[in-house]
């Protein structure tokens, strides 16, 4: 099963009442239909990239792994999110989310020790703001985001 939301065109982003709906509708989902709960992933590119740290903050017990791809979050989440696998993508030419905002969560998760992985597209790659290219393209990352589990040691 996938569930795609868009994030209203509104300014408010990735949080409050819209955020907690979609994180309901996940919750439905696992209740309504045949899903592994032990099983979720979440990803977004831009502002879904901002969208899936907000979501692992919001409820950290929810996803067995996350690939933020071109986004960025809060590092005082970081505790919280600590126990889930995530590997983060951005590129350093990014002109629209400056790669700042993935090295801040990468830096904070990594002083808590978490399973963190980053993939920095250096200028020379031609990457900018389209990170999800090269991300989405390498079937090692779905590899990798279809192995974890909930609950599996990290």
């Amino acid at each position: 099963f996938v569930i795609a939301p868009q994030c209203p065109d509104d300014g408010r982003g990735w949080r409050g009442q819209f955020l907690d709906d979609v994180i309901g509708l996940v919750h439905q989902a696992v209740k309504d239909l045949p899903v592994d709960k032990n099983r979720l992933y979440i990803t977004g590119l831009s502002m879904g990239g901002f969208g899936t740290w907000s979501a692992i903050a919001e409820d950290p017990d929810l996803f067995a792994a996350a690939v933020p791809v071109c986004g960025g979050g809060d590092p005082r989440s970081a505790r919280a999110i600590k126990d889930i696998p995530i590997w983060v993508h951005h590129g350093v030419a990014d002109e629209v989310v400056p790669v700042t905002a993935s090295q801040i969560m990468v830096a904070a998760l990594e002083k808590e020790k978490a399973p963190i992985r980053y993939t920095e597209y250096d200028k020379e790659s031609g990457v900018r703001h389209d990170a999800w290219t090269p991300c989405y393209s390498n079937p090692e990352v779905f590899e990798w985001m279809f192995s974890q589990r909930r609950g599996k040691k990290k």
